[in-house]
C-alpha cells in the first residue's frame, strides 16, 4: 500500500463557514452526496499540501511534516482522507488506458433523479451550499454588452407559417428568437416551509444542463434582404439584434467566397460562444466542460431545424484563424465567453 499512488478527487470543493466566530468546513465530492463537514483547518492544509500531484501514503506523510501540528496527527489524517475518498489510488494507464477526461468524470455521475423527492432535496442543499461562495457568485443569465438594439425582434412563440411568408424580417426571429430566445423567466425566490431555494432561471426552446444556457450567439449577416450587414449578438434579455461596434474582417469575407457561402438572398455565420461559468457554477467539476458543448449541439440542432422547416440552410463550420481573430475583437473576455463552434445558415 505504501507504493500505491493516489491524489486528490478532482471534483473536491472545500467552503469555509466561519459564520457565530466558529469554523465549520464543507467538503464536497459529488452532486447529490451530503458534503462532509469537518472543523479542523488542518484537514484542507494536508489536501493542498498534495494537490495537482501523484504521491504515495509516505509522501504525502512527508510533504505534511513541514507543519507539526498536521504532523502530529499524519497517521490518522491519512486514514481518514482514504476511508473518505477524499485521496483515491490512481488508475494504472498500462492496465487500463482511458481518455484524461473519462479519468476526471469517472467518479462523479450524474444526480440519480429516480429518486424523485429526496433527489431534489439532495440536489437543492448542494445549490444552497454554493450560493453561499462567496468566491463563485452565481452568475447572471443574461449576457448585457451595452449595445443598442439595432432589430427588435418578435417572440418566435407568436409566429406560424403565415407570417413566415408574409414578412421576411419574421424568419430572423423564427430562427434565432426560435432557438436563443427566452421562452419564460424564473424569478429567485426562498420557501421558509421547505426551506427550498429557487435561483434565477431563464427558459429556452432548447434544454440545458440546469437551466444554465451557457450559449451566447453573435450573428456575422454577410448578406441579407433586411438586416444590414454587421456583426450583432443574439441579445435574450431584449429578444432582439444589439449591433456590435466590430468590423467584419476581410479575411471572413475572402472566407465566404472561398467556402462558396454566398450567392444567397441571406448569408449568416454563427459563432457559438459559450459563457462557462454558468456550467461551472452548477457542476463544479470537470464535467461542466462537456456541459458546454452538449448545450451547442442543442442549439445547433435546434436552429438547423427550424432553418429547413423556413426553407433556408444550415450547415456546421470549422473555426478558422479569421474566425479566432474576429472571436478577439467582440467586446467579450475569450477567456470567460469563448468561441467553440461556428456554422452557416443562408437562403
Amino acid at each position: 500500500m505504501s507504493d500505491l499512488l493516489f491524489r486528490t478527487d478532482p471534483g473536491l470543493h472545500v467552503l469555509f463557514d466561519d459564520a457565530e466566530g466558529a469554523v465549520k468546513l464543507s467538503l464536497i465530492r459529488r452532486t447529490g452526496e451530503p458534503p462532509i463537514i469537518v472543523d479542523d483547518v488542518r484537514l484542507p492544509w494536508s489536501l493542498s499540501a498534495i494537490a495537482d500531484r501523484r504521491v504515495t501514503k509516505t509522501e504525502a506523510i512527508a510533504a505534511w511534516s513541514v507543519e507539526p501540528e498536521v504532523a502530529a496527527v499524519a497517521e490518522e489524517l491519512w486514514t481518514f482522507l482514504v476511508e473518505h475518498e477524499l485521496v483515491t489510488p490512481v488508475l494504472d494507464s498500462k492496465e487500463l488506458p482511458v481518455p484524461a477526461y473519462h479519468v476526471a468524470t469517472r467518479d462523479h455521475p450524474f444526480l440519480d433523479m429516480s429518486r424523485r423527492h429526496e433527489s431534489v432535496v439532495d440536489d437543492n442543499s448542494m445549490m444552497q451550499i454554493y450560493l453561499h461562495d462567496d468566491a463563485f457568485k452565481y452568475p447572471g443569465v443574461y449576457l448585457d454588452l451595452g449595445a443598442e438594439l439595432a432589430y427588435s425582434l418578435e417572440d418566435a412563440r407568436d409566429l406560424g407559417v403565415e407570417h413566415l411568408w408574409a414578412q421576411p424580417d419574421h424568419h430572423y426571429a423564427f430562427l434565432f428568437s426560435g432557438t436563443f430566445g427566452k421562452r419564460r423567466h424564473l424569478a429567485p425566490y426562498y420557501d421558509p416551509t421547505y426551506n427550498y431555494m429557487q435561483v434565477e432561471l431563464i427558459y429556452k426552446s432548447v434544454p440545458s444542463g440546469g437551466s444554465k444556457h451557457p450559449t451566447e450567439a453573435f450573428l456575422v449577416v454577410l448578406d441579407s434582404a433586411v438586416v444590414e450587414p454587421g456583426v450583432y449578438h443574439f441579445d435574450v434579455c431584449r429578444n432582439g439584434l444589439a449591433k456590435l461596434d466590430v468590423e467584419i474582417p476581410g479575411a471572413i469575407q475572402e472566407l465566404a467566397d472561398r467556402e462558396q457561402w454566398r450567392g444567397y438572398k441571406d448569408t449568416v455565420l454563427v459563432l457559438y460562444h459559450s459563457v462557462v461559468e454558468r456550467a461551472m457554477w452548477r457542476y463544479r467539476d470537470a464535467r461542466s466542460f462537456r456541459a458546454l458543448f452538449v448545450d451547442i449541439g442543442h442549439a445547433e440542432g435546434h436552429l438547423s431545424a427550424l432553418a429547413s422547416f423556413a426553407g433556408w440552410s444550415y450547415r456546421s463550420v470549422p473555426l478558422t484563424a479569421p474566425m479566432a481573430e474576429l472571436a478577439r475583437s467582440l467586446p467579450v473576455n475569450p477567456e470567460d465567453c469563448p468561441l467553440l463552434w461556428a456554422g452557416v445558415v443562408s437562403r
